[in-house]
């Protein structure tokens, strides 16, 4: 690999083999609508036992979404849930869960849909596995944040 002053630059290296089984299942009564997803992995890399970094076992997601007002004010949970991962630097990062509350306009006003949406909304305390060379081994994510969306059409 030739370097040049100041790049970095990631290649690949070694064999890594993945198994795995990912199922999702939803459904629709009336205006209420909800989702339900969960996906095993299983990895490692040919040159150690151990597994892959960023990579975590068990998966599990829930969407669940209903009417505020008639057909036009729609309330989303979100409950997403990550198991321990390792990292690069052999420790790991824990498992967490993160819950995120939406608020959203369909058909508001002819062409206005407005989203608001509290994410993390536990304030939830997790770190994600850092890529090489960074330090430290784990990058902290962010608490509790509001976000809003305004769009228009025309």
């Amino acid at each position: 690999m030739r370097a040049f002053p100041g790049y970095k630059q990631f290649v690949n290296g070694g064999n890594a083999e993945s198994h795995g089984l990912e199922t999702q299942i939803s459904g629709r009564f009336r205006d209420w609508e909800g989702r339900l997803s969960y996906t095993y992995q299983s990895g490692r890399l040919s040159e150690t036992s151990g597994s892959p970094a960023n990579v975590p076992s068990h998966m599990v997601k829930l969407n669940v979404s209903a009417p505020l007002w008639t057909d036009r004010v729609f309330a989303g949970l979100e409950l997403q849930y990550v198991s321990r991962r390792a990292t690069v630097g052999g420790s790991h990062a824990d498992g967490y869960v993160v819950t995120n509350l939406t608020v959203f306009s369909r058909r508001w006003l002819p062409g206005l849909e407005l989203t608001g949406g509290v994410y993390n909304l536990f304030d939830e305390h997790y770190s994600d596995p850092a890529s090489p060379p960074l330090l430290p081994d784990v990058i902290p994510q962010d608490g509790r944040s509001l976000r809003m969306k305004l769009t228009y059409e025309f």
